[in-house]
């Protein structure tokens, strides 16, 4: 990874920020579409001559699986992915499961839902039940500990446990050699790798062959990463706005993503990131607008320029003239200086981001400071952040993105007022498979219209759940509603 330190803009007093190399999700985009290996420094030569390498492979499905037990859904993913783990040689592995991103819902089972408005009441398929026109989540249903014995997921082995996720258990196929294929449809992923010891314990690792950390969800930064990345087809072989995830453009006219850090409101250093589009002029006469994002619980400010996809988005959107070039996306630590959960700390949250985080980059950027030209959005918890700010300093943003908000409470007069006030600058959606009526976005939804009174206020659905496949999306979208189009 490339790592260099520029001075910093206009002129200020110099800190160091680190440029990372384009962005730390591209180099996997390109190369996941077909039977593209992550290399590892690990491989495993078999007795029976067989050689292993660690990492997984993409490719077109092939004639055997095609053919296959799982056969129909090869056919409708069209694509394998296959993952290789090599154990150590003093490693105390007994076996190893592979899981994250590889929970379907079939239209029947998210009709069951959306009768139930919770996920709890049906199973999600899992990816040898795939079929087309199945909805993809992060996490699944919780089911009984030991589903494995209901063979809930059309496969001898496969189980769940609280938190929902499918466990694909791999196949030691050599001594130490972990394997295990499935059938994918085209789509970003991630995934993580749970290892199990000889007394039962159990550990999450992030694939070895993933030598870059260049990603972490935890909420501070000395905390493990366990999640890796990657990409299955083309942005031709999927629908809708999933396009804009995968790389689109020639390398000049790729963004930049730049680390930087503050004092914050706690008097502790904050970090924040930029995206700088392709032809950022930090000495250009017309300032450039912002987009800030506020991420959500257990996450931190690198989680949209990766798993969020950020830098690729926004390449992909400014190439067909959705959005100009003359744009930051700025995504901000509410994690580390901060008691940040759903409802922790908002209004210091808040605070912090109007009186430190926008003043600091409006002093060291080229940015403009009109409010028509600043717009802020967040998912989850950083929702709530968005929307105290909303009901908080209704004038400072022209917009505000609320993306599957997990609740309010009722509304305060002030709060009623101020989102009457702002109701054509307010975007608000959520995935299919997230909780409706009695709690989450769409009871936020439902207070806009029934206390607010924003009874023009359309809500925006999108297929997923609390996860971001529906984030994406939603942020995609986001940016049709602002309007920043050339």
């Amino acid at each position: 990874m490339r790592i260099t330190y520029l001075q910093q803009r206009k002129g200020k007093e110099s800190k160091k920020m680190k440029t990372m190399n384009t962005h730390r999700v591209r180099a996997l985009t390109a190369a996941a579409a077909f039977g593209m290996l992550l290399l590892g420094s690990m491989t495993a030569f078999a007795e029976d001559g067989e050689t292993y390498t660690r990492g997984y492979v993409v490719e077109e499905a092939s004639e055997e699986n095609l053919n296959g037990e799982f056969g129909e859904a090869y056919q409708a993913a069209g694509f394998q992915v296959t993952f290789t783990y090599i154990a150590e040689e003093d490693e105390d592995v007994t076996g190893v499961d592979v899981y994250s991103d590889f929970q379907w819902y079939s239209p029947e089972a998210k009709q069951i839902f959306a009768d139930n408005e919770y996920v709890g009441y049906t199973t999600p398929s899992s990816a040898y039940q795939y079929r087309e026109g199945y909805a993809r989540t992060s996490y699944g249903s919780p089911v009984p500990a030991r589903s494995a014995d209901l063979n809930l997921y059309g496969k001898e082995g496969l189980y769940s446990e609280a938190a929902g996720y499918i466990f694909y258990p791999m196949e030691e196929v050599s001594d130490g050699v972990y394997q295990v294929t499935m059938p994918i449809p085209a789509g970003e992923y991630r995934y993580v790798y749970r290892l199990h010891a000889s007394d039962e314990s159990t550990l999450q690792v992030k694939d070895p062959s993933d030598e870059v950390d260049w990603y972490t969800t935890s909420t501070y930064k000395d905390t493990p990463n366990y999640w890796s990345l990657f990409y299955v087809g083309t942005a031709d072989d999927v629908e809708g706005d999933e396009k804009y995830w995968y790389e689109g453009v020639e390398d000049d006219k790729k963004g930049t993503v730049v680390t930087d850090e503050l004092e914050c409101i706690t008097g502790s250093v904050q970090q924040i990131e930029i995206y700088e589009p392709y032809n950022y002029d930090p000495d250009s006469e017309e300032p450039y607008k912002v987009i800030y994002i506020n991420h959500g619980a257990t996450e931190n400010e690198t989680v949209w320029m990766t798993i969020g996809n950020v830098p690729t988005i926004m390449d992909n959107m400014i190439a067909e003239g959705l959005i100009s070039d003359h744009v930051l996306v700025v995504t901000v630590d509410n994690a580390t200086s901060f008691s940040f959960s759903i409802y922790g700390e908002q209004s210091d949250i808040v605070e912090n981001n109007m009186n430190y985080v926008v003043p600091y980059v409006t002093e060291h950027y080229n940015v403009s400071d009109d409010p028509e030209n600043i717009v802020m959005c967040g998912d989850s918890a950083g929702a709530i952040a968005t929307f105290t700010m909303l009901t908080t300093y209704p004038d400072a943003f022209s917009a505000f993105g609320i993306f599957s908000i997990p609740g309010t409470g009722d509304f305060s007069f002030e709060q009623a007022l101020n989102v009457y006030n702002s109701a054509d600058k307010i975007y608000i959606g959520g995935g299919t498979l997230e909780k409706k009526e009695t709690s989450g976005s769409v009871a936020v939804y439902n207070r806009m219209v029934e206390q607010a009174g924003c009874t023009d206020l359309e809500y925006h659905w999108v297929d997923g759940a609390h996860d971001f496949v529906t984030w994406r999306q939603l942020f995609v979208d986001f940016i049709r509603f602002i309007d920043w189009a050339e």
